[in-house]
């Protein structure tokens, strides 16, 4: 949850958590990722990325 720090980003929300995630150590080198995101309406996707 980065809203209360950095505001609405709507495309920019996933690149901002994850430069957050890596420089507060919340994310090791070789651990795999899940991004989940959602936008207006229906809209849902998700994806994983593997170290």
């Amino acid at each position: 949850d980065i809203y209360r720090q950095h505001g609405n980003q709507v495309a920019a929300s996933i690149p901002t958590a994850l430069h957050e995630a890596f420089t507060t150590g919340r994310v090791k080198p070789g651990e795999p990722l899940m991004l989940v995101g959602t936008a207006a309406g229906l809209t849902l996707a998700g994806m994983v990325l593997l170290p």
